[in-house]
């Protein structure tokens, strides 16, 4: 959809798993594609293992980033780490990646995390999608990851609330990522706040959940270009866990 000065305001592409909000200040896009989408299709190559993912811009700077790919079949580690769901914003379960994504298999790995969108809705003042994916559920105590992102036009603000459903009494080990873009400077103010500095404009971004978290702010590297790295810093929550719970970003 398009507004009167011909700008595009928000897309979907629900067959393909992508969608994409704006308004004057935020750009978002968010991912439930992947390899799973359509399992009795042949393997695709590029996957990463990046479900419910999402990218951020502030008024055109990068903000939160996709770290990219920096290798194929000249460093099998990096192509591993690159690739895996720890590298991407989004959650991951007691250390694995949502996919079961081995080092040694550089262009392939199993249809073993299937994504599902529950709804979408784009209008004027709100837009919003959910989803959820099964990858962690081949664990011996299941877990199912649910993610609702919504862009909040007339508060211009964007919210994610991750929905964590555990089944058993086993206790996991949860990391929720945030990576930065490198011209993006961050200073963390309390134990559930930080601030970003982009083009000098402050935004808050905010963390509230009904398990105890820990938030720290760490180095961490992205891959603009094939064969390059940046380094950069990464917002990282982590949470111990038997119980379903809930955690609610706030970025304003």
């Amino acid at each position: 959809m398009t507004n009167s000065n011909n700008q595009v305001v928000y897309v979907d592409y629900p067959d393909a798993g992508y969608f994409v909000f704006r308004n004057n200040d935020y750009y978002v896009l968010f991912n439930c594609s992947g390899k799973g989408k359509y399992p009795e299709l042949s393997n695709g190559t590029h996957t990463h293992s990046d479900l419910l993912s999402f990218v951020l811009c502030y008024k055109g700077q990068p903000v939160f980033c996709d770290s990219g790919s920096y290798q194929y079949s000249g460093n099998s580690k990096e192509r591993l780490n690159f690739r895996s769901t720890r590298q991407h914003n989004t959650i991951t379960v007691d250390g694995m990646s949502q996919h079961d994504i081995k080092e040694k298999q550089l262009w392939d790995f199993p249809n073993n995390a299937m994504p599902v969108i529950h709804g979408w809705q784009l209008g004027n003042e709100e837009d919003f999608v959910e989803a959820s994916h099964n990858g962690y559920e081949r664990l011996a105590s299941p877990v199912t990851h649910l993610r609702k992102l919504v862009l909040k036009k007339m508060d211009n603000e964007v919210q994610i609330e991750d929905i964590i459903t555990v089944k058993g009494d086993t206790k996991h080990h949860f990391e929720s990522n945030y990576y930065l873009d490198d011209a993006v400077e961050v200073k963390q103010t309390d134990e559930k706040t930080v601030q970003l500095f982009v083009n000098g404009t402050i935004l808050g971004v905010s963390f509230e959940s009904t398990e105890p978290i820990k938030l720290v702010v760490e180095k961490a590297r992205i891959s603009k270009s094939y064969g390059t790295v940046n380094d950069t810093k990464r917002i990282c929550l982590t949470a111990e866990s038997n119980k379903s719970f809930s955690i609610i970003t706030t970025i304003k």
